[in-house]
């Protein structure tokens, strides 16, 4: 088995970040703009003779396999094949994964002889040669004993079989393989062929298998266009069958990982079930894909259906056609109808995530959201509140109403800064001096008090214009 250490002696660290980085020399060290974050002045250091890398200004820093694992997304194994490929070093083997190999040909002869596992991929629309294609296979019954009969065991758990308990559960099962981005087989997901609880079980984390780093289904995709995500495994596995590119989160919510894995993608499409938790999946990716810099978009499934239910039904055309909504468009509407206090909320929760991921898609949508809310509150205000000093009077009717508002702070909304003073002053003594400028208004006011759907309008003004105004964009900031 080749060593990193052979693969690290065979890599020239400099050449290696030279493709990602333009590198200056300073005195004996190079220097360049850091690739994993934003930066105007170079703060990114290598050092040639001890082949390492440290950025002064985001602290990432080690070797040529923490760089290529940090820039690529990667795991250590694919980081290990990647640079074998550069050193020209063809084949990397580990006994662990020769073992993975091994137990899935096992898998394999095991599916093609069981009754009961080709009634049920029948059931699923999976034949024979689909279920070979996607390297699908059965845990024998005698698993454990096969293994202690090989004396395998210790691979075995080594490899991610956890111990003896697990395999008895495994066995009888499903399985489903899980390849990394070079194609590796790295570990299993496994499903019950009846009513045995839980419905999936997965092969425990190794050194190569992470799954919250991988997507089922990523190394069948051949094109880098539309990608759609799923949730299970047969959501993919029949998307995939009726030529439709799918990758599969698996029981589990997407991450940030998953997510980088698709960024060379033209468009990621959130695809996952109709039901209510579907839906609230969906728009906790929403966060995910934004921060893996990437737009994103999802369909919305009929109420109990799922895209291994619809397809299976034969409505390929049904799913390709349904609408797909831009997410971030989706959750401001959504914003936008909720009660003010709320929406502010909300709107500054959502603000505040996107100033916080510097990234150029969180740039965009933040001033997205300035220029979206700065029109409506201007159409607002041209529609039912023509000047600053209409909201003066509306709000005059009520010195309760003004005295909360200076609580709020919502003075500072008001672009005037003589209404300003004028609304601090009522707001402290419930009146206007003798011969103030405004005292025509107070007049009015109290002679003719604002309707409470007006001082409604009035108010939700103010909260809203001070949202806009607090929402700085990340430009502005530096």
């Amino acid at each position: 088995m080749l060593r990193p250490a052979d693969i690290k002696q065979s890599i020239d660290l400099v050449s290696i970040i030279s493709e990602s980085v333009q590198l200056k020399r300073s005195g004996k060290r190079l220097m360049g703009l850091c690739p994993f974050h934003s930066e105007k002045h170079p703060s990114f250091c290598v050092d040639p003779e001890k082949q390492l890398f440290y950025c002064h200004g985001c602290g990432a820093g080690g070797d040529v396999f923490n760089f290529v694992m940090k820039l690529h997304n990667y795991s250590f194994h694919e980081a290990l094949t990647f640079l074998a490929e550069k050193a020209g070093i063809r084949e990397i083997e580990d006994e662990r994964l020769k073992f993975l190999k091994q137990v899935q040909t096992l898998f394999r002869k095991t599916l093609l002889l069981s009754q009961k596992a080709k009634i049920y991929l029948t059931k699923r629309k999976i034949t024979p040669e689909k279920a070979e294609h996607f390297g699908m296979g059965l845990a024998p019954k005698n698993l454990l004993q096969i293994l202690k009969e090989k004396n395998q065991l210790l691979q075995a758990q080594m490899s991610g079989f956890k111990n003896e308990n697990f395999i008895r559960l495994l066995q009888g099962r499903l399985t489903l393989p899980f390849y990394d981005r070079c194609g590796n087989l790295v570990g299993f997901a496994a499903r019950t062929l009846n009513n045995q609880v839980p419905k999936y079980i997965n092969t425990e984390e190794t050194e190569f298998f992470k799954k919250k780093n991988l997507l089922f289904g990523f190394n069948f995709l051949k094109q880098r266009e539309k990608v759609y995500i799923v949730e299970g495994y047969f959501d993919c596995i029949s998307c995939l069958i009726n030529g439709i590119p799918s990758v599969a989160v698996g029981s589990t919510s997407l991450t940030t990982h998953q997510a980088k894995l698709l960024k060379g993608f033209d468009r990621v499409v959130v695809a996952f079930d109709g039901d209510h938790a579907g839906k609230k999946a969906t728009m906790r990716a929403f966060k995910i894909l934004v921060a893996a810099d990437i737009y994103p978009h999802a369909i919305f499934l009929p109420e109990g259906e799922d895209p291994d239910s619809l397809l299976r039904k034969g409505k390929k055309e049904q799913f390709l056609r349904l609408h797909e909504k831009d997410l971030f468009k989706l959750i401001i509407n959504t914003i936008e109808k909720l009660p003010p206090q709320k929406a502010i909320t909300k709107l500054n929760n959502l603000a505040g995530f996107l100033a916080n991921i510097h990234s150029p898609l969180s740039k965009l949508l933040l001033q997205q959201i300035r220029k979206t809310f700065s029109i409506k509150i201007e159409k607002q205000a041209r529609k039912h509140l023509e000047t600053e000093e209409q909201i003066l009077q509306i709000l005059l009717s009520s010195p309760e109403l003004v005295e909360n508002l200076e609580k709020r702070q919502l003075f500072e909304a008001m672009e005037n800064s003589e209404i300003r003073k004028t609304l601090k002053y009522f707001a402290k003594h419930k009146t206007l001096p003798e011969g103030h400028t405004h005292m025509n208004l107070l007049a009015r006011a109290s002679i003719y008090p604002a309707q409470k759907n007006l001082i409604e309008r009035a108010i939700r003004y103010l909260e809203r214009k001070k949202v806009c105004r607090e929402i700085v964009c990340p430009s502005e900031k530096s």
